[in-house]
């Protein structure tokens, strides 16, 4: 845009000085210095007379330092009216005097655009001869303009089309520079505006992070019990881990549990939840903390379910022939679980509940050991109560 602005700013400056140049002016005395060159001259028209070829006239053109020059022109001027005349000084071959070759002539105004009144008395009529003796009639007749003096230097006339550039160059900045301030006032609103938008836009995601922070700060995921059976639940603590602590037998000890492992599909669907609490939670078929049916597609150790140091949950495959993490195979490798994520181990399918608040709360001063877990009684024996140590 500023680029643009300075562009039109030097299109018009140089309209400027060119429409200037045409109207600037040489006094007569400096003539001899411009011969066969295009000037103007402001003077005031004397007598005329017929020039030397058909239908051309010669009159007297008198500067204000009373210098006349003679101009050949096609049309007579108006007597004792000041000129600007445009044209070429030529030096005759017969004569010693210039001559200027009129190409423009117009009525000289003041600054403020009237035409310009001489106090001067020039005698009337046209005088005949050749263009030497009308000269010479022009010459006798005239006196120097009684404004001016004849110590003063002209000043060059501003003339209508000078006044109309000018007024119009003043107008084209005027509305360029109207153009310009209210771009940046809309450039502003517009830069204020987006940042107002972007301010609410982090304003909203921030309240909704805090609420999203708040509900799982309060939420607290206490393991139901397993049909048949109870699970002894302590009070909830911050962050949304809950206090598992005995009550199916003796030596049974309280933990924090984070989370459950439920058994959804296979054998062991509807009677077996496990919490999770800090110790790594060892699934096979002869060996760990959650032993499952005796089956040949489960091993003996078959995979581990633990929290790593950086607060995350991890399923780490220890089987011969593999599990399954939300339907994709896993096999001797480790992977990340998320809330509500289903591992397949043989016929039975587990789905572990936790929510990532109560994994950043630290275990209560004392709180470790193991959770009863009392499991259905089987038919026609008494209840019978299973230890998940951790």
């Amino acid at each position: 845009m500023m680029r643009k602005l300075s562009l039109v700013v030097l299109l018009l400056v140089l309209l400027a000085g060119a429409a200037y140049a045409e109207t600037s002016l040489i006094n007569v005395s400096d003539a001899p210095n411009y011969i066969d060159q295009m000037v103007s001259i402001k003077g005031i028209a004397g007598h005329y007379g017929p020039g030397a070829t058909a239908n051309t006239y010669i009159f007297s053109l008198t500067d204000a330092f009373n210098k006349t020059i003679r101009v050949r022109t096609d049309a007579p001027p108006d007597l004792a009216t000041v000129y600007v005349v445009t044209g070429t000084v030529v030096s005759p071959s017969n004569s010693d005097q210039l001559v200027m070759v009129e190409k423009e002539r117009r009525a000289a105004y003041t600054p403020l655009g009237k035409k310009e009144e001489q106090p001067i008395s020039t005698p009337t009529g046209v005088s005949g001869g050749a263009e030497g003796a009308g000269a010479a009639a022009g010459a006798a007749g005239r006196t120097t303009v009684a404004e001016e003096g004849a110590t003063s230097s002209p000043t060059p006339a501003i003339s209508t089309p000078m006044m109309l550039v000018i007024g119009g160059a003043i107008l084209i900045l005027a509305a360029i520079g109207i153009g310009v301030a209210v771009k940046m006032s809309n450039d502003r609103r517009a830069h204020e505006e987006a940042v107002r938008q972007q301010q609410a836009q982090q304003q909203a995601q921030q309240q909704a992070h805090d609420a999203e922070m708040a509900r799982l700060a309060q939420a607290a995921v206490p393991p139901p019990p397993p049909p048949g059976g109870t699970v002894a639940i302590g009070p909830a603590i911050p962050g949304g881990a809950t206090v598992v602590g005995g009550g199916a037998g003796a030596g049974s000890s309280t933990m924090v549990s984070w989370g459950q492992l439920v058994a959804v599909a296979g054998p062991k669907s509807g009677s077996l939840t496990v919490p999770l609490g800090p110790k790594p939670i060892i699934i096979g078929r002869t060996q760990g903390d959650v032993v499952l049916d005796v089956d040949q597609s489960v091993s003996g150790k078959h995979g581990t379910i633990s929290i790593a140091g950086d607060r995350k949950v991890y399923y780490e495959d220890q089987s011969t022939n593999g599990s399954q993490v939300n339907g994709k195979p896993v096999h001797n490798e480790k992977v990340a679980l998320k809330p509500s994520d289903r591992i397949v181990i043989g016929p039975h399918t587990f789905e572990i509940k936790f929510n990532e608040a109560s994994l950043m709360c630290p275990a209560p001063a004392g709180g470790s050991g193991g959770a009863t877990v009392v499991m259905p009684a089987q038919a026609g024996a008494a209840a019978a109560s299973s230890t998940v140590d951790f």
